[in-house]
């Protein structure tokens, strides 16, 4: 018996090959910083902010397909222990159909740039909106209607639904805000300037600063 361990650089290549000999190549990620590139030239790419692709799953000529843990990395291919399935579409194919169209799904609900590497958005963005500009850095204003202290997190809270923007303080910054904190933002008309990104389904701005949060009035 015989086993392959495959190098990022092998597979890579292999990709890279394909797109040559003029093959059809497609991957949907979410990124998390400016240089999430997928390294994959010549291939259609699409970044999905919501839900977070945090799948793994190759699908080739949609007859096969390799669903596991196992990452595009040195680590995962060589290192660690890691488990794949594979799925071939004439043993299973409801199964196969519908991871097929969960993918195009995400492939046409993705972003054709990553947005963590576009520049900061112009003006002001009301807070209902800002997970129009996930990824980017922005201003973005309204009420503080809640606010949360969990001992290991503070949260300020735009809206009254759990999925409503939040402002994310972490204690090592509770002193550096308005005192008492975070009570003293309960009300106040505040404009936040920070990357909007996605956490857990949440849409957040974490605050590292006063300067990031800037108080324009006490009311509405």
């Amino acid at each position: 018996m015989h086993f392959w361990a495959p190098s990022r650089l092998d597979l890579v290549e292999a990709r890279g090959e394909a797109v040559a000999r003029g093959v059809r190549v497609r991957l949907v990620g979410s990124p998390t910083e400016p240089g999430d590139t997928y390294f994959l030239a010549g291939t259609e790419v699409r970044f999905l902010p919501d839900p977070c692709v945090h799948a793994k799953v190759r699908v080739q000529d949609e007859e096969v397909a390799l669903l596991g843990s196992l990452n595009l990395s040195a680590n995962s291919l060589n290192a660690n222990r890691e488990l794949s399935v594979l799925l071939q579409k004439k043993e299973a194919p409801e199964a196969f159909a519908r991871l097929l169209s969960v993918m195009e799904k995400d492939f046409q609900a993705g972003f054709l740039e990553n947005p963590f590497a576009l520049p900061p958005v112009e003006g002001v963005v009301p807070w209902q909106e800002a997970p129009r500009y996930f990824g980017r850095v922005a201003k973005v204003e309204g009420v503080i209607q809640a606010v949360e202290d969990r001992g290991t997190v503070a949260f300020l809270k735009f809206g009254p639904e759990e999925s409503d923007l939040r402002l994310v303080v972490f204690p090592r910054s509770y002193g550096l805000f308005q005192q008492p904190f975070p009570q003293s933002y309960l009300g106040k008309r505040v404009r936040a300037t920070g990357r909007i990104v996605l956490y857990a389904g949440y849409y957040e701005i974490v605050l590292d600063y006063p300067s990031a949060l800037e108080v324009l009035d006490g009311s509405p």
